[in-house]
C-alpha cells in the first residue's frame, strides 16, 4: 500500500497531509507524514541498496556489497518483477513500518535572524539565530495524530495493523521549554497526497 512509487526516473512517496481547511480549523501549520519500513534483518535489498549509494556518490564502487546482493536471487527477481508490473518497490519481508511526521512552526515574530557583534575571520557579522519550539507547534503533531488515526479507523486499515504511537509528552515539553537548537533541514522528497486529514 505504501511502498514508493516510480513515476519515469522518480520515486514518489505515500504521503498524508493536513488539508488547508483542518489547518485553519485547528489553527496549525501544516503538516504530513509519509510510511517508511525498516528491515528486521539484513537482507539482499539491503546490500543492493548500499551498493546503488555508493555508485551515487561516485566513490568506490564496493563488488562485496553486489555478491551480498544476488546472494537471494529469488527475492531479487520478485523486486524486479513487482517494479515491472506495480511500477513500486517491493519492501522486504520481515519489516517494520513507521509513520515520520514532518510539521512546520507557524510565524512568530520571537523567532528571527540577525547580525550578531561577533565577527568571522573576515571580519564581517555573524548570523545569529533566535528560535524556539510553541505550544503552539507541539498542537500541529497531536492535531495530526489524532486526524491521521481517525482516517484510519474511517477507512478500515485495522486490518492492516494497529497504530502504536510513539509520543511522548514529557519530550515534548521539554523540546517547548528548551527550544533545542537544530540545523534547518529541506526535505526534497515527491510526495503523492492521498486523503484529506
Amino acid at each position: 500500500m505504501a511502498g514508493f512509487r516510480f513515476v519515469g526516473s522518480t520515486m514518489r512517496s505515500l504521503r498524508f497531509e493536513l488539508s488547508a481547511e483542518t489547518r485553519e480549523q485547528e489553527g496549525v501549520g501544516g503538516a504530513f507524514g509519509h510510511i517508511s519500513f525498516q528491515s528486521e534483518k539484513e537482507t539482499s535489498f539491503d546490500a543492493i541498496r548500499d551498493f546503488m549509494r555508493s555508485l551515487q556518490r561516485g566513490g568506490h564502487i564496493h563488488l562485496g556489497l553486489l555478491s551480498d546482493g544476488l546472494r537471494d536471487l529469488p527475492y531479487l527477481a520478485k523486486m524486479g518483477l513487482w517494479r515491472a508490473m506495480y511500477r513500486q518497490l517491493l519492501w522486504p519481508v520481515p519489516s517494520t513500518y513507521g509513520l515520520h511526521v514532518v510539521a512546520e512552526q507557524l510565524p512568530r515574530a520571537s523567532n528571527f535572524t540577525c547580525l550578531s557583534s561577533e565577527k568571522d575571520c573576515f571580519g564581517l557579522p555573524i548570523a545569529a539565530i533566535q528560535w524556539h519550539i510553541g505550544r503552539e507547534d507541539l498542537k500541529t503533531f497531536e492535531v495530526f495524530k489524532r486526524r491521521f488515526k481517525e482516517f484510519w479507523n474511517r477507512h478500515g486499515l485495522l486490518n492492516v495493523g494497529e497504530l502504536d504511537w510513539m509520543y511522548d509528552p514529557e519530550v515534548s515539553q521539554r523540546l517547548s521549554a528548551e527550544g533545542l537548537d537544530q540545523g534547518h533541514a529541506k526535505y526534497s522528497g515527491i510526495g503523492l497526497v492521498v486523503g484529506s486529514l
